[in-house]
């Protein structure tokens, strides 16, 4: 008898900060992308190499240094982006994505993977992947602020 898959829960979402072009800007030439945060957030970028590249975004009170829900940015330049590639397990079936004149996909967690759940957007970027995450749940949500954060998103080629 197969074991019970229980569904994800999605949590509560903080109220979303504005975000303009007023607000902090992290631009990363190795990332090959700038995006504004909302004022008070913090960031904290992650492995630098010459493949992989990423920045974690935590909002006022979150200690980056624990585990934190956050909305993070992966470049892995090793990792060809392929429409047609599995997505992780659990998760929902990809549906098309758009961020500025990039098409790629996005797909959340489907049932209840401890501690935390994602919303999760692939684009093509720089002959690889980036992977953008928002951590979705059970006791927040940070895929409305990532929506906010979205539109302010420059890439670079």
């Amino acid at each position: 008898m197969a074991s019970p898959v229980l569904r994800a829960i999605v949590g509560t979402a903080p109220t979303v900060a504005p975000v303009s072009t007023a607000s902090p800007l992290y631009a990363s030439p190795a990332m090959g992308l700038s995006v504004r945060y909302p004022a008070g957030w913090t960031y904290v970028p992650l492995a630098q190499a010459p493949v992989y590249y990423g920045v974690s975004f935590y909002p006022p009170g979150a200690d980056p240094s624990e585990p934190s829900a956050a909305i993070t940015f992966n470049l892995n330049t090793t990792s060809r982006y392929d429409a047609s590639n599995a997505t992780p397990p659990l998760t929902t079936r990809p549906q098309p994505f758009t961020v500025g004149s990039i098409i790629g996909r996005n797909y959340e967690s489907a049932a209840l993977p401890i501690p935390t759940e994602n919303y999760s957007i692939e684009l093509p970027f720089r002959g690889g992947t980036l992977l953008i995450t928002a951590t979705e749940g059970p006791d927040v949500n940070y895929v409305p602020q990532l929506r906010a954060m979205l539109p302010t998103l420059v890439p670079t080629p």
